[in-house]
C-alpha cells in the first residue's frame, strides 16, 4: 500500500480576521493546490508585550516543520520576526504587503503629519517588510512595479489581485426605470473621495433623474450630504452598513456601482474591492482613472467608465451620460472571466514557491481537471 504524499506545510501568521477576503482567498488557494495551511490568528488583548510574546510562541510552535511562512496583511510590524523564524527552519518567507502602514495611516487616513516621527516609523516598517521578504505580495502590477526596486536582488514581488468574493455573480437589476440608481458603499476615507461624489450628484440639473444610495457610516454620510448637497437632499438615500453577503441584494437594486475617486498615490495604483464586486455582479462601474485598471479593462468591455480623480465635474458628466443613454447590457460571463484572471495570478505564487524548492501537490488548473 503506497503512502500518501506529505503536503508541504504553510504557516499563515498573525491573521487579524480569518474571514477577511484577502487572507481567506490566499489560504483557500494554497489549500486547493495541496498545501497544509496552518492559520495562526493574531493574539488579542491590551498588553502589547503579552500579545507579542504570545504571537511569537504560537509562530515558533507551528513553524518547526514549515516549508513556507506567510505574514498576513495588516501585520507588517512582525516582518523581522517571521523572517527570523523562517530562516531558522529553512522556510520561504512570504510577506503580504497588500496593506502598507504608511499609505494607510498617513496617506489614506491622515492620522499624522507626513513629516512626523510616526510617519517615519511607518515608512521604516514598510521598507523592512519589503527587504526581509523572499516573496513580497501586493494587489496590482502597478504597485508591484513600484515595490521591485526596494526588495532584495534574489527576492520576488508578485501581484495577486483582490478579486471578488464568491457571492459576487451577475444579478439582474430589480428595476430598469428612472431614476438611475447609483450605489456607493464603503468607508469614508480620502482614498474613496466620497465628497467628490456627493458634490457631483448635488450639481446635476433638476431634470436629470439620478438617485445616490450611500451605504456605510450613517452619521458621516448625513453630515457629508448636509454640507455638500443643501437643497437637494432628496437625491440621496442613506443606509447603514450591511453584511458582505447581503451586498449582492443591495447591488441588485442599482444600475451603477461607484469605485474610488481620491487623488492619493495609492488611489492611482489600486483596483478597489467594490470595482471587482460591481463588475462581477454585471454592473456598470464608474471609478477614477488608474493605470492599474489596464489589467482588467480587456475583460470587462464597456462595463467600466473612468473619470479624472478628484473631479466632481467629471463624475457629474459621467452620470449625466449614463442617465441619458442607459440601456441594460447583460454579460453573464463577466464574473467568470475576472475570476479566471485572478486564479491565473494566484497560480504564479504556486509556481514561485516551486521554483524555490517547495512543490505543491497540484495547481488550481490541475484541481479543475480532477
Amino acid at each position: 500500500m503506497s503512502e500518501l504524499p506529505i503536503r508541504p506545510a504553510v504557516v499563515y501568521f498573525a491573521i487579524r480576521d480569518v474571514e477577511y477576503p484577502r487572507n481567506s482567498r490566499l489560504r483557500s488557494h494554497l489549500m486547493g493546490c495541496g498545501f497544509d495551511v496552518r492559520p495562526v490568528p493574531a493574539a488579542v488583548g491590551r498588553n502589547r508585550l503579552v500579545k507579542l510574546a504570545t504571537n511569537i510562541a504560537h509562530l515558533w510552535k507551528e513553524s518547526r516543520q514549515a516549508k513556507v511562512v506567510v505574514l498576513s496583511e495588516f501585520s507588517l510590524p512582525y516582518a523581522i520576526v517571521t523572517w527570523a523564524v523562517a530562516r531558522s527552519v529553512g522556510a520561504i518567507h512570504v510577506v503580504d504587503g497588500f496593506i502598507g502602514l504608511h499609505e494607510t495611516e498617513i496617506e489614506d487616513r491622515h492620522n499624522a503629519s507626513a513629516r512626523s516621527l510616526k510617519a517615519r516609523v511607518y515608512r521604516l516598517i514598510d521598507l523592512i517588510a519589503r527587504k526581509f521578504a523572499d516573496v513580497f505580495l501586493i494587489d496590482t502590477e502597478v504597485r508591484a512595479a513600484a515595490v521591485r526596486p526596494f526588495i532584495r536582488r534574489n527576492a520576488t514581488a508578485l501581484s495577486l489581485p483582490v478579486g471578488a468574493p464568491p457571492w459576487a455573480t451577475p444579478v439582474k437589476s430589480d428595476t430598469e426605470v428612472p431614476p438611475l440608481r447609483v450605489l456607493y458603499y464603503g468607508n469614508h476615507v480620502p482614498l474613496h473621495g466620497l465628497e467628490f461624489v456627493v458634490a457631483a450628484v448635488a450639481s446635476l440639473p433638476s431634470n436629470l433623474h439620478v438617485q445616490l444610495t450611500l451605504v456605510g457610516d450613517v452619521a458621516k454620510s448625513s453630515h457629508l450630504v448636509k454640507t455638500n448637497a443643501g437643497g437637494v437632499e432628496e437625491r440621496f438615500i442613506i443606509r447603514p452598513p450591511v453584511a458582505p453577503e447581503e451586498l449582492r441584494a443591495v447591488i441588485a437594486e442599482h444600475q451603477v456601482v461607484l469605485g474610488v475617486f481620491g487623488e492619493s498615490i495609492k488611489a492611482e495604483g489600486v483596483i478597489a474591492n467594490k470595482v471587482w464586486q460591481g463588475l462581477s455582479c454585471d454592473r456598470l462601474v464608474v471609478t477614477r482613472h488608474s493605470r492599474a485598471l489596464s489589467e482588467i479593462e480587456p475583460l470587462v468591455g464597456e462595463k467600466l467608465l473612468t473619470v479624472s480623480p478628484g473631479s466632481p465635474a467629471d463624475i457629474a458628466s459621467a452620470l449625466t451620460q449614463v442617465s441619458m443613454s442607459y440601456r441594460p447590457d447583460h454579460d453573464a460571463g463577466i464574473a467568470n472571466r475576472l475570476e479566471a484572471y485572478v486564479t491565473q495570478r494566484f497560480d504564479l505564487l504556486i509556481g514561485e514557491l516551486e521554483r524555490r524548492g517547495v512543490r505543491a501537490m497540484s495547481t488550481s488548473a490541475d484541481a479543475g481537471r480532477k
